[in-house]
């Protein structure tokens, strides 16, 4: 408390924050590496000026924009590498629950695809188990969506979300359509994306507008026009930081 520190962005999977009286019964989280995820409790250092003072901390909540589509049939393309898994976690529980309802009742529903990116799939794959078996209800409505994973340091070359949207191109492009046979405009899927804005995001961004305009057969600005529109109908959504 007493080092100079910026405030950063706690992105949560959902907007039901537990409702805390004593935070001091609050145990510390940490993931595999032993890096503290979470703690409510504040204590000065021994010996500190602060050890006699009432300590302060501020927290703030700033309301995300992140929407699921209205339309159950509405395609989802989540991207979300490191913490940026977190939102997206919050959308796959969501339509996992819609997709067992879905199965009941035969209603149709989008593809969802997800994008993660971390280190290492050993030490850094948040959440492995739980999205696995959510993906396997969503199939059962959607058959097409699944998890693609990008782990940068597993492999002697870095491989990012990035570089994976890429590779599944025409998986991505077909989830962009959302059913017509070509797009002629802005796509009617919609796109989230959340993680760092320095690199990733614009990456993501570039290799989304190459590959729709290799496969539509227009010119870069034209496709990157169409992702413009998208930003603006509510259907390409980031909540990035740097």
């Amino acid at each position: 408390l007493e080092s100079d520190t910026r405030p950063g962005i706690l992105v949560t999977a959902n907007d039901q924050l537990p409702q805390i009286t004593d935070a001091s019964t609050v145990a510390p989280v940490f993931d595999a590496k032993k890096h503290m995820l979470q703690s409510f409790t504040v204590h000065p250092l021994p010996g500190s000026t602060l050890a006699d003072r009432q300590l302060a901390l501020p927290v703030f909540i700033r309301k995300s924009t992140f929407r699921l589509p209205a339309d159950l049939a509405t395609p989802i393309i989540m991207i979300g590498p490191g913490t940026g898994l977190a939102p997206m976690r919050g959308f796959i529980q969501e339509r996992a629950l819609l997709a067992r309802e879905a199965a009941a009742s035969g209603t149709p529903m989008g593809t969802a695809l997800l994008f993660f990116g971390a280190r290492t799939q050993e030490h850094d794959y948040m959440y492995r188990d739980e999205l696995e078996e959510l993906f396997v209800d969503i199939r059962t409505v959607a058959p097409e969506s699944c998890i693609i994973t990008a782990f940068s340091r597993d492999q002697s070359q870095k491989i990012y979300v990035q570089h994976r949207l890429v590779e599944y191109a025409e998986l991505v492009y077909r989830t962009l359509l959302c059913g017509q046979e070509t797009l002629g405009g802005a796509p009617r899927a919609h796109i989230y994306v959340c993680g760092d804005a320095k690199s990733m995001a614009r990456d993501v961004t570039q290799a989304l507008v190459s590959l729709v305009a290799t496969r539509e057969g227009v010119s870069e600005d034209v496709a990157a026009r169409w992702f413009s529109d998208m930003r603006r109908l509510s259907r390409y959504q980031e909540d990035v930081w740097s």
